[in-house]
């Protein structure tokens, strides 16, 4: 049986109370009104009242080889069609355009990388760039620290996020660049219940930011982060690097 009493926000400690509830088979694919079979397994979220963070602990105890089976298995292509090829080769554009000013010997790595396809465009570019996917069984953590790291589509399929982003910053060099796309809750979420597409556990995405929650969670590590002009996109750092394109 779900506790239903208040539990503490996963950025800010703030009080969480449960919202509602979905379908574990919910999907992205709902943004173009294509729905899942309902699997039957009931997906609680919280919201934490002071910065607005949306989130589950329904994985919290997952191992990299539950996530392997249930979520990131033969079957996800099918709720998330892009990620092989497409989303990677437009990222690829946006880092290039965000680095314009930065020599080949920037080292860059691609956090949560997946198949590694970004990092191996990023190297026919140019760039020295290396994929590390802790949600993956089959990977070393890199065992040196890199100029820029990317997370494309990362913060929310984390379910401990602060313990995602110390790990980040560990592979950092002292005035970096970490550039990160999730998407952010709409301005009126408040009224939108749980029907949002993006709320989507069979896509992994159990994590789900507010402005607030996203800026306290790079605050917290002593980081600026900065929007860009598409919301999903955000970069962050200490202090601007050099090599960072205006």
């Amino acid at each position: 049986m779900i506790d239903a009493s208040e539990k503490s926000c996963k950025i800010c400690d703030g009080p969480s109370p449960l919202v509602g509830v979905v379908d574990f088979h919910k999907s992205c694919l709902e943004f173009g009104q294509t729905y899942l079979t309902l699997a039957g397994i009931p997906i609680y979220y919280r919201r934490c009242r002071q910065c607005g963070f949306l989130f589950t602990t329904a994985f919290d105890d997952w191992s990299p080889q539950g996530f392997a089976r249930h979520v990131y298995n033969a079957d996800y292509i099918v709720v998330d069609p892009d990620y092989q090829r497409v989303r990677p080769e437009g990222n690829v554009g946006l880092v290039k355009r965000l680095l314009t000013n930065a020599t080949r010997g920037v080292r860059i790595l691609d956090f949560g990388g997946g198949n590694g396809t970004l990092a191996g465009l990023l190297r026919q570019s140019g760039y020295a760039a290396e994929t590390y996917d802790p949600f993956t069984s089959d990977n070393g953590k890199p065992t040196t620290k890199f100029d820029v790291i990317t997370c494309f589509e990362v913060f929310e399929h984390t379910p401990s996020p602060r313990d995602t982003l110390a790990e980040i910053v560990s592979l950092l060099h002292d005035g970096g660049l970490i550039i990160i796309s999730t998407l952010l809750q709409p301005s009126q979420m408040g009224n939108r219940d749980l029907n949002w597409w993006y709320i989507a556990p069979r896509n992994g995405h159990i994590s789900i930011h507010s402005r607030g929650s996203l800026t306290r969670l790079f605050d917290g590590f002593g980081f600026k982060l900065v929007g860009q002009a598409d919301q999903n996109v955000h970069i962050a750092y200490a202090s601007p690097p050099s090599f960072l394109s205006s």
